[in-house]
């Protein structure tokens, strides 16, 4: 089924305001406006999502047992401990199969280990798999980037739903524990953090400010650590883009008809869209990932009221006006690539969502592949 997008005319305009803007910059594709792929999961899909807008580096909720030609597949590892709290590492030889088959990628070392319901990981207990994946990882493909630790937002935490750890105390945290085991510095070829804005008190969460403070204050830490070094932003996008809230007959949250608040979605990616091109040189913001090209609503939801890139979860998807934007940005449509090819993986991983929702602690980004398990 596909989802239905509704843009008034004048989130239209925004768009169109922000494709001018674009048109000053060059025309090659930009592999800074990367993608986290949804949709049905198939290698048509994603060849086709992917060849549409134009993005080079991607990742999606389970590694693709398919080299999709033209794209680069970003992995990424779980970082997870047991019920004592002690870390839970990746099999060894299952680590070198998924390094095996994809040579030369870049590695995302945890999933929001500051949230409850995500990687939910003490500072320690991270820097210990940090310290194991990276040797193992690079030990067997010295190509291979590593990119952590992915926490949601540096200062910001959740308003109206308590439980989230500041993630500049737990990042300060996890760099002194891993100086303190191993004599250097976390060994991270590139920082990576998710900025999403989550106040249950002012809808739409749409407004730009938090999620861009949260970038620059990360800046500022990785330059006390690793001056210059370059940082992605792992993962952004909207969590509720409706400015009411309603339940449904089944107690789901619901966007009343009429109050998608489709002028705000388009100025708020337009907003990070332009941050990529004016302030990231100046950031050494090397990618950045939209949640996502296409997806149901969240199980806590009647609704899918954030960014939308496609219209649907298919290979005959089209881009919605906000795909249309990142599109001109990363530089698609490429041309039509080879049928995908498999690519052997040592072990499938599971797929596991984040649900987000007011009454709960769980309320920051997905998840991403859950090879941690």
């Amino acid at each position: 089924m596909r989802l239905q997008t509704r843009l008034s005319l004048t989130a239209v305009a925004v768009i169109l305001g922000s494709l001018g803007h674009a048109a000053a910059q060059p025309q090659a594709p930009d592999p800074r406006f990367a993608a986290i792929v949804g949709g049905d999961g198939s290698p048509a899909t994603v060849q086709h999502q992917l060849d549409m807008l134009g993005s080079y580096w991607w990742f999606s909720f389970a590694p693709s047992p398919y080299a999709i030609p033209g794209h680069k597949q970003v992995i990424s590892l779980r970082t997870t401990a047991d019920a004592s709290g002690q870390p839970v590492p990746i099999e060894r030889a299952q680590l070198l199969g998924l390094v095996a088959s994809n040579p030369g990628t870049a590695w995302l070392i945890g999933n929001e280990p500051n949230v409850p319901g995500q990687d939910d990981i003490t500072p320690e207990a991270y820097a210990q798999l940090l310290n194991q994946d990276a040797a193992i990882i690079k030990g067997a493909d010295p190509s291979a980037l590593i990119v952590g630790p992915n926490i949601l937002n540096f200062s910001a935490t959740c308003i109206d739903c308590p439980g989230i750890n500041r993630g500049d105390d737990w990042l300060k945290a996890m760099v002194t524990a891993y100086q303190t085991a191993y004599g250097q510095s976390p060994p991270f070829d590139i920082w990576g953090i998710h900025t999403y804005l989550i106040d249950w008190d002012d809808l739409p969460m749409t407004d730009a400010t938090v999620p861009i403070e949260q970038l620059h204050e990360f800046r500022g830490f990785v330059d006390s650590v690793q001056p210059g070094a370059p940082i992605w932003l792992t993962e952004f996008g909207v969590v509720w883009g409706c400015d009411e809230l309603d339940w449904d007959a089944a107690n789901r949250l619901d966007c009343p008809p009429g109050h998608l608040a489709s002028d705000q979605i388009a100025s708020f990616l337009a907003t990070i869209a332009h941050l990529v091109v004016d302030e990231g040189p100046g950031l050494n913001l090397q990618a950045a990932f939209p949640y996502i090209t296409s997806a149901p609503p969240e199980s806590f939801a009647a609704s899918a009221t954030g960014i939308q890139l496609f219209d649907g979860a298919g290979s005959s998807s089209q881009l919605t006006p906000l795909g249309a934007l990142w599109q001109r940005y990363a530089g698609g449509p490429l041309a039509p690539s080879p049928t995908p090819t498999t690519v052997p993986t040592s072990s499938p991983a599971a797929a596991s969502f984040r649900h987000r929702t007011p009454d709960a602690t769980d309320v920051g980004s997905r998840t991403s592949q859950d090879v941690h398990v």
